[in-house]
């Protein structure tokens, strides 16, 4: 399967809005994040971790052509917002779309885009088949092999993926022992690093390499970087050789 970083960045994105800091002022491509989302290219299927709201110009930008089906994370708006942008996919194919959640987001979502979701949907609105998952929760999708995992974002309840021996995990503050316990020892880790400061709902790069000693991936990269993480350039050559921060487009296969 073939992994695509679509958005990296946190939810302001960098650069971020009325601020002129190194890193909101660097030409650099590695340091301007979009709003973090996955795209997985298995051999049959195209899929998406979370809709960000740039969807759009990460789907024009990265060439999707199509969307098989979608993983959300959690309701915040950096995650789901992008939602809108589904229609073209299903007026090109015709085919509903499959969207995996937990049963909080999809009363959250649903309510948020009631156009979408209800029993008379809006004209031009994409034919939707939801699944909602429990913690652990296993599922097959053609060759890939899902596990729905557990995460807490500060007091919130939320889902990371393991998708064969790929584990995604985004907004994380913590991660249970339960959860640890299943993905130790995974191929890639996809872990979020906010800043280098402590952060309430968020965990920071200290937190995060702490995680990734914990877990020992072959291989981990960080996600949902704010432009407090440092210059792109500048912190990957403080990390150790088997991490580093992604960056948008960035994309290898598994």
């Amino acid at each position: 399967m073939k992994i695509t970083f679509l958005g990296t960045g946190t939810s302001h994105g960098v650069p971020m809005i009325n601020c002129s800091c190194e890193v909101c002022s660097s030409s650099l491509p590695e340091d301007k994040r979009l709003r973090t989302s996955l795209w997985i290219q298995s051999a049959a299927k195209s899929i998406l971790i979370d809709t960000s709201p740039d969807l759009r110009q990460q789907a024009l930008r990265y060439g999707i052509d199509k969307i098989d089906a979608i993983f959300y994370t959690h309701e915040h708006a950096d995650h789901v917002n992008g939602i809108d942008e589904i229609r073209p996919f299903f007026r090109n194919s015709n085919t509903a779309i499959s969207i995996y959640w937990h049963q909080r987001v999809k009363l959250e979502v649903s309510k948020r885009f009631s156009y979408i979701f209800s029993a008379n949907p809006y004209p031009g609105m994409p034919q939707i088949n939801d699944t909602v998952l429990s913690d652990f929760q296993n599922f097959q999708l053609d060759e890939l092999l899902i596990t729905a995992l557990p995460i807490r974002h500060g007091n919130l309840d939320i889902f990371g993926y393991k998708i064969n021996e790929m584990v995604y995990i985004t907004d994380a503050s913590g991660i249970s022992e339960e959860t640890l316990a299943k993905i130790k020892g995974c191929e890639i880790l996809i872990l979020n690093a906010l800043r280098n400061q402590s952060h309430f709902t968020h965990l920071s790069l200290i937190q995060a390499l702490e995680y990734v000693e914990k877990i020992s991936p072959k291989k981990a990269f960080f996600i949902h970087m704010s432009h407090e993480i440092g210059l792109h350039e500048k912190v990957n050559q403080t990390l150790p050789l088997h991490v580093q921060l992604a960056y948008d487009g960035l994309n290898f296969e598994i």
